[in-house]
């Protein structure tokens, strides 16, 4: 078959919404871009690298919103529907983009769309309508200032009950750096991304649909499909089983208990730390399953209640470890209902539940320096284990409300607008994160999604993988040797599956569980071959396990030259003093020091075939097929550096809100 003629999964379109000048436009999606980036990310990638300029101001009406659904989305395939959502973001000043599930992408490629771009500004504030008869753009001066759980179901109600929504709480609207582009009111794409959406006065994306979505071979993606949910219902190993049963609340009891993972372990005892177990949060606070999206088979998202103490009448939905380690291990915080309020006030804002407690967790920690004052805080006294300062504090963030200005600004932001306390920062381009080596080659910063965490399995499961793989990857060096020397070509593996995986909008399902399995264990099939015949099964053409993961190694390779592009590289990803100090990596098997660092480094960009400096080769960008960018960055090399997202006076930001009932 022709991979020019069938093409099965796709949607076939991408719309084009020009907010400046009020216009909408289709274009057919390419041969070139579908089996060349798959979809979602590897879209966004393409995308931003063609429309962002370098240098602009991430809120500034030249910045690029792109979002759209994954290959595998709107499908029958478990686990499928996922967003990615991309822009340059004002919360690091480099490449910005989150993955969020949700019921959203499914009905955007119903409607007949595989993606959507987003430019200017639109004079007045607006939502985007889709639907089976195409895109509309209306006024939104009625839902401004809702949240997002006021505007979704303002919408419902206006265009029935089959709409789902993707957009912004009140953090977004008064362009909050940590705010998040929130899908189906409960899950959330980070990056900043938010801020953007506000930034152009665009509130929400509204789709329904109802077209069916192609299959190469449908009798056999069937099969292949009965046969996926047959093997995520019977989970074999004890940590499947748990991680079924409590979705990643499990791995906040697993994942915290390593020294050097984890936000901080200065706070809490180990009897306070076991308050916040998944077992014991279940028992006090779940009342049902909220499933993520379409076709989904994992139990990661529940609904929760708090019925007594001052948080009682509280509800939420999807808690889940990333939200909670830095609100509880961070601040000191073992009181589990403010936890729940917490994530919430997060939803309900439009605020990233990770970004947002580690500007807490920093805020604390320059209190404690005596950085931070009373005087500067407004009267507010920052300390461990206060909940409801926590709280109030994250009000005020959503309205830029007194210090909550300077918090919505950001941990990296907050280090260069606060006197002092730059020397302090942690992590990699703004992103206070957790520093373990699998963290910190990622595009966005510091970053635990940027693989899919099967550094973090065992050394015997690494060996079946590592045999395996090799025979793909002669570079490799075996995992479960101690230390950082050949590690690199490992984390190269992971992250260009991660990429694919964000690709096709298949969730990562249990990250230390392997995260990127598919029809078989991961350890059984590493590179991907059960994948490709999916996929292939799908388009209806060949697809080999080589070329799919060349797809995501060119989205990552696109990432990075963006970022370079935007005057990043080898200068800001050696840490902060403080954070080159590892005492058990589970990456290295060993501890790790600045030296230590520093050989991972070189020995990671020499697997990912960039030079010295962290810049992409053309030898590696031709074999790519990503020559024209190669021409470009040879031609404009050296960028200005990078120096984070240019800052606005803090009064030129809009603020205000009403706050929510509970």
């Amino acid at each position: 078959m022709s991979k020019a003629r069938v093409r099965g999964g796709w949607a076939g379109k991408i719309l084009k919404v020009d907010l400046s000048r009020n216009t909408i436009t289709e274009e057919p999606l390419s041969d070139e871009l579908a089996f060349g980036l798959l979809g979602g990310r590897g879209f966004d990638a393409k995308f931003l690298w063609d429309l962002v300029k370098p240098g602009i101001d991430p809120l500034g009406s030249e910045n690029v919103l792109s979002l759209g659904a994954g290959l595998l989305s709107g499908t029958i395939f478990p686990e499928s529907g996922r967003i990615n959502v991309g822009c340059l973001s004002p919360l690091t000043g480099i490449y910005g983009c989150g993955n969020a599930g949700g019921w959203w992408p499914s009905r955007l490629k119903a409607a007949g769309y595989d993606h959507i771009i987003i430019t200017g500004r639109a004079a007045r504030p607006v939502y985007i309508l889709i639907n089976d008869d195409g895109a509309q753009i209306k006024d939104a001066g009625d839902l401004w200032g809702m949240t997002t759980y006021e505007m979704e179901k303002a919408l419902r109600d206006r265009h029935g009950r089959d709409i789902r929504v993707c957009g912004i709480g009140p953090a977004g609207e008064n362009l909050v750096r940590t705010a998040a582009t929130i899908v189906d009111g409960s899950f959330s794409a980070h990056g900043g991304s938010g801020a953007v959406w506000g930034s152009k006065n665009l509130k929400a994306i509204a789709v329904t649909g109802t077209k069916p979505i192609a299959i190469g071979n449908p009798e056999k993606f069937y099969e292949l499909a009965r046969r996926e949910a047959h093997r995520l219902r019977h989970p074999t190993r004890p940590i499947e089983i748990s991680y079924q049963k409590y979705g990643t609340l499990h791995l906040y009891d697993m994942l915290t208990t390593f020294v050097g993972y984890g936000a901080d372990h200065r706070y809490l005892d180990p009897e306070e730390n076991k308050k916040l177990f998944a077992a014991n949060l279940f028992e006090k606070y779940c009342t049902g399953y909220h499933s993520c999206g379409s076709n989904c088979m994992e139990n990661c998202t529940y609904l929760w209640e708090v019925n007594v103490g001052p948080y009682a009448g509280t509800r939420t939905a999807a808690l889940r470890f990333g939200s909670t380690d830095y609100m509880t291990l961070g601040m000191g915080n073992s009181d589990t209902g403010s936890m729940v309020k917490f994530h919430n006030l997060c939803n309900e804002y439009g605020l990233c539940g990770k970004m947002m407690p580690t500007a807490l967790s920093f805020a604390l920690e320059l209190y404690e320096r005596g950085i931070l004052t009373k005087e500067d805080t407004g009267g507010i006294e920052i300390k461990a284990g206060d909940h409801e300062t926590i709280i109030e504090m994250t009000h005020m963030t959503a309205f830029r409300e007194g210090f909550g200005n300077i918090l919505a600004e950001g941990p990296l932001n907050m280090a260069r607008t606060i006197k002092g306390a730059y020397p302090h920062r942690h992590g990699m381009y703004g992103r206070t994160y957790t520093i373990g080596l699998s963290n910190l080659t990622g595009n966005r910063g510091t970053d635990h999604l940027s693989s899919f965490c099967a550094s973090k399995m065992s050394p015997e499961e690494k060996t079946r993988i590592y045999n395996i793989l090799v025979k793909h990857i002669p570079s490799l060096m075996p995992p479960a040797v101690p230390g950082v020397k050949g590690k690199g070509a490992w984390m190269v593996w992971e992250e260009n599956g991660k990429a694919v995986f964000d690709s096709i909008g298949r969730c990562m399902s249990g990250g230390v569980r392997g995260g990127i399995q598919i029809l078989a264990d991961i350890d059984q099939d590493p590179y991907g071959e059960e994948r490709a015949k999916l996929l292939s099964v799908l388009i209806g053409a060949e697809l080999s396990a080589e070329e799919v993961q060349k797809c995501g190694e060119r989205a990552f390779n696109l990432e990075r030259a963006f970022n370079i592009r935007q005057g990043g590289g080898r200068d800001f990803e050696i840490l902060p003093e403080h954070d080159r100090h590892i005492q058990f990596d589970l990456l290295a098997l060993s501890k790790v020091g600045p030296d230590d660092m520093r050989e991972f480094f070189q020995d990671y960009y020499q697997a990912r075939g960039w030079d010295a400096d962290g810049v992409p080769t053309r030898a590696k960008l031709e074999e790519l097929g990503l020559g024209y960018v190669a021409d470009e960055l040879e031609t404009n090399l050296p960028y200005p550096r990078w120096q984070g997202p240019p800052l606005w006076p803090l009064d030129k930001y809009p603020s205000g809100g009403k706050r929510p009932r509970w």
